[in-house]
């Protein structure tokens, strides 16, 4: 029979061996069905069934032990299955996990662990899951827990890769105050690990499973001298099978902190035993070796908490817990908006039952996929306001959300400048300058501002030190393009901003068909210039949705030259129709060129935000079902295709969708813009800031991300907050219809409706046929009282 279990990465359901090790568990096969449910053809048993057996695995809906409704499984560990459940005798929600028979045959164990939980039910901390009883129904053993609905650590590492330092240490704070606790108790975990810490729906981190490690550890299950706990998560003691107190957990939580920062373990290997030595007997690696951005103080409180002589660590808890206070007050500005990150996709599921969307959060789905066009975008001269333009009293400064303090490593990509003698180049010139960005943004520890953004200072007349100040970055990339036939000339180089020192510079006489060659080259030489690594596996990744006929790239760029940012702020047709000429002409080039697609669906996408019309939606759809038939592995396909999940209510494939796309993909402003906003729409607004809040960092002329960031503060009631980001946006193009709309409709909620009559006019007058304008009137009617004249507009 096969066996079912729920992966510790992702939360797929698995089928087959279930391998224990996350090396070993990253080739899973996921089954058919999907996380939590039972497969199409299983008739669902009644909610008043009963089981007349306590069985090893329990049924959605199902009632065990007379009065425990299950709900879902969350998945599976070494005592056994763990659901979630409505308790109906008290009507609340609580977490079972069912004794494995062979633990449960041995009485002393189950002795030991109900003496345990004696001791463990005692803690009562907000950052540590309750323990309730240990019971027994029919000859299975089982135990209840409080429920605590979010994500484990384990798979928020695994999502994000590594985490800022603000929200590392947030998370190790809170672990921290929840092992004090404990220990005052006189209980020692023993198994500290990510998949034993729940982070919850506002972002708290919750211990779980206090007294069952210590409980396993008898003679009857592991003998004398035997390791117990999680190999990778071990303190050198526990690996000797030495006696264990409360350095042991704090050793731990220093791996954890370690995995946090740098996105792995200090010690792997392919066995326990292998693993188990490095603990013992080799110094961990300094997480600075994969971690550039980690502060040398929290790396020295890391490597503390790892001493292998327990007397050289951390001694208790609360010395540990102010160090980390007094780290994080040096931690930068600009990570301090990064409090809250993201729920998995299973939880996310689950949540949005439980949630009820405000109409204007489902009216901004189609954004999610709107900017992915300027991931590809070839702008002209005008297509973004100059910064110059923003008026004064409103223009963002460094320092603020738009324009963030600068980092050590961080760069503006300039748009090259076209010297051809007929300079007839732009579209060359700008599709230089986005490849180059796009492979710079594969670099983790690198902040490389947007290409939307940096096209604002085309022609500004503003210096290389004034673009950086506002732009937030501490270097600035200049290049020029001079081409005649097939021979291209690009000069390139590097400056540090502040100083206005050349850092690096570079002149490439080549032919056309080098092209790529000369943007591989420049990336890897700023990577060295600036000490950042870019990864092979990055570069190959991008490689693989290249082309070699350039004649035919040449087309791609010429059409996706009308793409541009101002073709959705004030939509032309003639643009859209240039664009879709010649893209359709790359495509009967070479109809295999999955690019073609991807630029074809976008221009569909664009002007069906603006003219509503089911035509373009379909040839969205078609183009980016062809993208991604033609090329599964390509980011903006995937993106595509977890859009139309979304729009399906696959919330689950959808989240596969965008996770491939992100972590195969640029880490560019669009990336999280697009994971934000599937939070967003979900209800989930804590989760969604941080991301919302890198890609306007990243991009801070981007209105979108500040639309829907708005939004989002809007949902957790931080109006103020809201206002300033609408502000902003509208800001950036005062004729920008979406900027209009969402300013109108905030200021109705917050009942200043004659601003909203002068907004909802003035969007009249730029946009006569806009779709949301009789809703939009509708809604002030009936914030009026106006109540025929808003059903009217309804019908």
């Amino acid at each position: 029979p096969e066996t079912k279990q729920f992966c510790a990465d992702c939360g797929t359901r698995l089928r087959g061996h279930v391998p224990e090790s996350p090396q070993e568990i990253r080739g899973h096969v996921p089954a058919p069905e999907e996380p939590g449910t039972r497969p199409p053809d299983s008739p669902r048993p009644a909610f008043t069934e009963t089981l007349a057996m306590a069985p090893e695995e329990l049924t959605t809906g199902s009632t065990f032990a007379g009065r425990y409704q299950i709900i879902e499984e969350l998945g599976a560990g070494g005592m056994g299955r763990v659901y979630r459940a409505l308790d109906r005798k008290i009507n609340e929600e609580v977490a079972l996990k069912l004794v494995r028979p062979e633990i449960a045959a041995n009485r002393s164990t189950l002795e030991r662990f109900s003496n345990e939980l004696k001791l463990a039910r005692k803690i009562s901390h907000p950052h540590v899951g309750r323990m309730y009883e240990l019971m027994e129904e029919k000859g299975t053993h089982f135990i209840t827990m409080e429920y605590v609905p979010g994500q484990d650590l384990r798979g928020l590492i695994r999502q994000t890769g590594q985490l800022t330092a603000r929200r590392a240490i947030a998370i190790a704070k809170e672990i921290c105050e929840g092992l004090a606790e404990a220990h005052k108790q006189g209980v020692v975990h023993r198994d500290i690990k990510p998949s034993n810490i729940i982070i919850d729906r506002a972002g708290g981190a919750r211990i779980m499973d206090f007294g069952i490690a210590r409980s396993l550890a008898t003679k009857g299950l592991t003998g004398a001298g035997v390791m117990i706990g999680t190999p990778e998560y071990m303190s050198p003691e526990q690996v000797e099978g030495k006696p264990v107190d409360a350095r042991s957990d704090i050793y731990s939580l220093g791996v954890i902190l370690y995995e946090m920062m740098t996105g792995r373990v200090p010690f792997e290997g392919d066995t326990p035993f292998t693993i188990g030595v490095k603990h013992k007997s080799e110094p961990p690696p300094d997480p600075k070796t994969f971690a550039l951005h980690l502060p040398d103080d929290l790396a020295g409180l890391i490597l503390r908490c790892l001493e292998k002589d327990k007397a050289r660590r951390y001694q208790t808890a609360e010395d540990l817990l102010a160090d980390l206070r007094a780290i994080e007050q040096g931690v930068p500005t600009t990570e301090r908006g990064t409090a809250r990150r993201p729920l998995t996709s299973r939880e996310i599921t689950v949540t949005f039952r439980l949630k009820r969307l405000i109409a204007p959060a489902a009216a901004l789905a189609g954004i999610l996929i709107v900017g992915a066009v300027l991931l590809k975008v070839l702008p002209r001269k005008e297509a973004v306001p100059p910064a110059a333009g923003i008026p004064a009293a409103t223009a963002p400064v460094k320092g603020s959300a738009a324009f963030p303090a600068a980092w050590s490593n961080s760069i503006a990509v300039m748009p090259f400048t076209d010297l051809s003698p007929q300079r007839d180049q732009e579209h060359f010139c700008d599709g230089m300058t986005g490849d180059i960005i796009g492979q710079l943004s594969m670099i983790r520890d690198l902040k490389v501002i947007s290409r939307s953004s940096v096209v604002a200072y085309r022609d500004s007349g503003k210096t290389v030190k004034e673009i950086a100040r506002e732009l937030g970055v501490a270097h600035v990339l200049e290049g020029t393009v001079q081409r005649e036939g097939e021979a291209i000339r690009i000069n390139v180089q590097l400056v540090d901003a502040e100083s206005g020192f050349q850092i690096w510079s570079a002149k490439y006489d080549r032919k056309m068909a080098g092209y790529f060659a000369i943007q591989d080259e420049i990336s890897q030489a700023i990577a060295d210039a600036l000490q950042v690594r870019l990864r092979p596996e990055s570069l190959e990744a991008l490689k693989a949705g290249r082309t070699e006929n350039m004649r035919l790239y040449e087309i791609f760029l010429q059409g996706m030259y009308f793409i541009s940012s101002k073709y959705f702020l004030t939509f032309k047709e003639e643009d859209f129709l240039k664009a879709v000429e010649i893209l359709e002409e790359a495509k009967a080039m070479d109809p295999g060129y999955a690019q073609a697609y991807i630029g074809l669906a976008y221009a569909y996408w664009h002007r069906y935000l603006i003219t509503n019309n089911d035509n373009d939606l379909k040839q969205w759809l078609f183009n980016i079902e062809r993208a991604y038939e033609l090329d599964p592995d390509l980011p903006d396909a995937n993106f595509g295709k977890g859009f139309e999940h979304f729009r399906n209510r696959e919330y689950d494939q959808a989240f596969e969708k965008y996770r491939f796309a992100f972590e195969n993909g640029p880490k560019d402003y669009l990336n999280y813009h697009m994971i934000g906003h599937y939070h967003f729409m979900l209800g989930l607004y804590p989760a969604a800031l941080p991301f919302f809040q890198k890609s306007v960092e990243l991009a801070p002329f981007f209105l979108i991300s500040k639309i829907v960031f708005a939004w989002c503060y809007k949902g957790l009631g931080e109006f103020e907050k809201a206002e300033r980001y609408l502000r902003e946006a509208l800001n950036l193009n005062p004729e920008n219809p979406l900027s209009l709309q969402y300013l109108a409709e905030y200021v109705i909620i917050i009942g200043r409706n004659d601003e909203a009559e002068k907004l909802i006019t003035q969007l009249e007058s730029i946009a006569p046929e806009y779709h949301a304008l009789p809703r939009l009137k509708a809604e002030l009617y009936a914030a009026r009282g106006e109540k025929e004249k808003a059903l009217e507009l309804s019908r």
